[in-house]
């Protein structure tokens, strides 16, 4: 156990770093100046980009890569880094950077828990010739979310086509598309092991052979492999949502669009179309799966009565699946939590505003 969370770590920060080094080569830096002399209508009109500004003697210094000299009055400028400048401009592409990376962190993180979570299922309940159409539908709801996240069924620009257009924020793209899509890919799984947990439902009475402890100790695992599959398919879609709605504000920080009415190249409005359509995938790719759970523990139930001991009594409550309202509240949660993650983001949108 101590072996595998050190791998799990492991995993997490090389997703983590993976992403910081994409980033660093994907977006696009601009140089910057700030100077010391006061507002001046004249130099603001100029194409550069330059912060017109008093300042005031030795309290200001300049980096250099030998030496750090104080500004003084007879110092004209500083040149800012172009990281540095980038950032102090859109400060909202850095936070959009950080939740990138922890998004892909956090994908990294969950490989080696969905690779055995998938294995044990597998191994324990199912037959080869079961799992090649579950692979089949679960690359079909993998492809629908992809196509739904590109803009090809939906026809709009995306965040990303926006910025290859105007050329702005990114130099180049293709190493984030990469992220997304590996992303998406352990969702993928996700659908898939919720898939599995349906498909061995049934199997359960099979493999107990009428011994109650063993029927109760399957039941108890698949109820918590679908936990986890809604969990971790459910972090990743929030991420994602979250992730779109910061793109929208950075981007609107880079554009400017002046003409008779207001308009938004990427509106909000659409942030909250693709978490409406992502809870509304989440919640029918989960509730049939959990209906069936329910139905299959009310089977059981029936199989194995209650007896007057404490332990029956225990198991048949386990099958009953009469969950706390604390726990429906947060499978309730859970569903939402795309549409969670585009409405915290309009938090800090207004925030920053």
């Amino acid at each position: 156990m101590p072996t595998k969370i050190l791998v799990i770590i492991g995993l997490a920060f090389l997703g983590l770093l993976s992403a910081i080094i994409v980033l660093f080569f994907s977006i696009r830096y601009h140089d910057g100046t700030i100077r010391n002399f006061k507002y001046d209508s004249e130099q603001l009109a100029t194409p550069d980009y330059h912060f017109l500004l008093e300042v005031k003697p030795d309290t200001l210094f300049r980096s250099s890569k030998t030496q750090q000299a104080s500004l003084t009055a007879n110092d004209t400028s500083i040149s800012l880094a172009k990281r540095e400048f980038t950032f102090t401009r859109n400060p909202i592409l850095l936070i959009w950077s950080l939740s990138f990376s922890m998004m892909f962190a956090l994908a990294g993180g969950l490989a080696l828990p969905l690779a055995e979570n998938l294995r044990n299922i597998r191994s324990k309940f199912l037959r080869r010739q079961h799992v090649r159409s579950i692979v089949l539908v679960s690359i079909m709801v993998t492809v629908v979310i992809m196509l739904l996240g590109s803009g090809v069924l939906v026809p709009i620009l995306t965040a990303f086509e926006i910025a290859e257009s105007f050329q702005i924020l990114f130099s180049n793209t293709s190493g984030l598309k990469l992220i997304v899509f590996l992303t998406m890919v352990m969702g993928g799984f996700a659908v898939f092991g919720m898939l599995l947990v349906n498909r061995s439902l049934p199997e359960i009475l099979i493999l107990a052979n009428g011994r109650r402890k063993t029927a109760q100790r399957l039941f108890d695992q698949l109820r918590g492999n679908l936990q986890f599959f809604l969990t971790v398919l459910s972090l990743l879609v929030m991420f994602a949502v979250f992730n779109t709605t910061l793109m929208e504000q950075a981007l609107t920080n880079d554009i400017v669009i002046n003409g008779e009415r207001k308009f938004r190249i990427f509106p909000t409005e659409f942030i909250y179309a693709y978490g409406l359509i992502f809870t509304v995938i989440l919640a029918i790719i989960y509730l049939p799966v959990d209906y069936h759970l329910r139905s299959v523990g009310a089977m059981l139930t029936k199989e194995f009565p209650a007896k007057t001991d404490g332990a029956d009594a225990k198991a048949s409550d386990t099958f009953s699946m009469k969950d706390s309202g604390l726990k429906n509240l947060n499978i309730f949660l859970t569903l939402l939590s795309p549409i969670l993650g585009s409405a915290f983001s309009e938090v800090i949108k207004h925030i920053s505003s």
